[in-house]
């Protein structure tokens, strides 16, 4: 077998295992399937293979954690990936991939640097509710992150984290919330031409 093709088959079997994790309750995971599947193939055509996957994987999740939703999260979140998702869309050509991975790291590391410190004292943690136009802001910023690359996870987090969900709680809201989101990404990606014959070809193999 080529090498192209080893690499290819196995990052992109990493990336699918990465999300599979991710749906399950390990939340962050998800963030770095592009990332590794770009290892093997273009950005763009690793997105592209795992979107149908993602949404194979999110009726598993939400059906299984279909008890334990936060619905307030739920409706707020979602107007504001919507416009996040245009953004992307809009912008799919002048936006430098790279550099919103790197922004979506930096987000990750440094919200998950804050977590640690304040966990390290109990007495400062202190569940908040929520407000609606933070909500509003970092789940704008989330589709826009996740319709370039999967990676919507982090700026949500950064909203829901403090709220001081339950760890069902948590992977419920957030299994539905994505759901409904990567639908929304579907339309964008026909109109950006990322579902070629190869590429759904490669799908149906991962899945």
């Amino acid at each position: 077998m080529p090498t192209e093709l080893i690499l290819f088959y196995g990052f992109g079997t990493l990336a699918v295992l990465a999300t599979g994790l991710a749906k399950g309750g390990f939340i962050g995971m998800g963030a770095i399937a592009v990332p590794i599947f770009s290892l093997g193939t273009d950005p763009v055509t690793a997105a592209a293979i795992l979107l149908p996957i993602l949404l194979a994987q999110d009726a598993v999740s939400v059906w299984a954690y279909r008890r334990a939703i936060n619905l307030r999260i739920v409706c707020i979140a979602i107007p504001g990936m919507a416009v996040g998702v245009l953004i992307g869309f809009l912008m799919a050509s002048s936006l430098n991939r790279d550099f919103v991975l790197g922004a979506v790291g930096l987000i990750a590391l440094s919200f998950g640097l804050q977590r640690l410190w304040i966990e390290r004292r109990p007495s400062r943690i202190k569940a908040t509710k929520g407000g609606i136009g933070s909500g509003l802001f970092w789940s704008t910023i989330s589709g826009l992150t996740s319709q370039i690359a999967h990676a919507g996870s982090p700026p949500f987090q950064v909203w829901v984290m403090p709220q001081g969900l339950g760890r069902e709680a948590l992977a419920g809201t957030k299994a539905i919330t994505f759901a409904i989101l990567n639908w929304i990404k579907v339309p964008a990606y026909i109109l950006l031409g990322e579902f070629t014959l190869n590429n759904l070809s490669a799908t149906a193999s991962f899945l």
